[in-house]
């Protein structure tokens, strides 16, 4: 979530001399700007005029607050966006586009009954909005009503046959059921729609990854992934797993750093590469890793049994002995198991 800067004090100095402002844009001006899909902050700005001029109608100042909520949304300010399409609702009470920002913006906040009360109504209001659809079926996929949430991306389908986000979204259905090849299908037909589309690449090469076993081609999206958005930790972490089971150990510790350097408050990159260093024999190396790892995840059974066979790999049998007996004392099953 983004943060605030600190509060400074605006002072207004009366220049005597030099030249005047520049007039603000015509309302004509603003309202286009403001309906234009630029997430940037002069259309945020025109949105912000709109709702404070007194020469804006009722409903181009809901439509204004509903725009300008759906760029708070997209910057992550989830609760400012709920004020926004809360002012666009007082003015316009069954504004769907308002109704379904506020549903999505809900979503992140974690309310999820409040989440599917405004996109029932989104569509009640407005039966043909393929939007809201797949708006809802996210929202049932995240409470794993997974048939509810394929039922609401096939409608949106069917309201809108090239709609990348809804069959990408279906795919993340499907692969939660397990039916590898229907979610497949469905990525393939969201990359072909949009071939931009850095989810659906992502989705697509974990599920080759995890289900297919087909690690080229896994490799291969993760990478396209990536192209989309150097950022992507998750997409770092999942190409060095495929350069793991691939037997690219370079490759997989590589990409296992940029994660961990974009991320590094997630475990499992300290641990997966503790595993990789000591499958390579390099055990010194491998327990800092794991010393992180307990640090993120105190008392993790797997990571203390790995960091007690490779101290005991090391020569230091004390502490080897000791990660061992501690991993067995937690967790008897898992620790026998590995």
């Amino acid at each position: 979530m983004p943060h605030m800067a600190p509060f400074a004090p605006f002072f207004v100095v009366l220049a005597l001399s030099g030249p005047l402002p520049a007039a603000a844009p015509p309302a004509s001006e603003d309202l286009a700007a403001c309906r234009t899909e630029e997430p940037t902050a002069q259309v945020f700005a025109a949105c912000g005029r709109l709702i404070a001029s007194a020469g804006t109608d009722k409903l181009e100042r809901a439509e204004a607050y509903a725009r300008r909520g759906n760029l708070l949304r997209d910057r992550a300010d989830f609760a400012a966006a709920v004020t926004d399409y809360d002012a666009a609702l007082r003015l316009s009470p069954d504004m769907p586009a308002a109704l379904n920002g506020r549903g999505v913006a809900y979503r992140s906040l974690d309310k999820l009954d409040l989440s599917l009360r405004d996109l029932d109504r989104a569509i009640a209001v407005r039966p043909d909005y393929a939007e809201a659809y797949n708006s809802r079926g996210v929202t049932h996929g995240v409470l794993k009503d997974l048939d509810r949430a394929i039922a609401d991306f096939d409608q949106a389908i069917v309201l809108e046959p090239n709609y990348p986000a809804a069959f990408n979204n279906r795919g993340n259905c499907y692969a939660d059921k397990g039916d590898a090849d229907r979610a497949l299908a469905d990525y393939d037909r969201a990359i072909a729609l949009d071939p931009d589309y850095g989810n659906a690449y992502f989705n697509r090469a974990e599920l080759l990854n995890r289900d297919k076993g087909d690690f080229a081609r896994a490799i291969a999206d993760y990478t396209e992934a990536i192209r989309r958005d150097p950022r992507r930790a998750t997409a770092f972490s999942g190409r060095a797993v495929a350069y793991s089971r691939s037997n690219d150990t370079a490759a997989a510790l590589t990409d296992y750093a940029a994660a961990i350097a974009l991320d590094p408050e997630e475990m499992l990159n300290f641990r997966n590469r503790a595993l990789l260093r000591i499958n390579a024999g390099d055990f010194r190396r491998a327990i800092p890793d794991l010393d992180r790892a307990l640090r993120l995840a105190p008392g993790d059974v797997k990571t203390l049994m790995l960091r007690g066979l490779a101290r005991l790999k090391t020569g230091d049998r004390k502490g080897g002995n000791a990660d061992i007996a501690e991993a067995k004392k937690r967790d008897p099953k898992i620790a026998a198991s590995l």
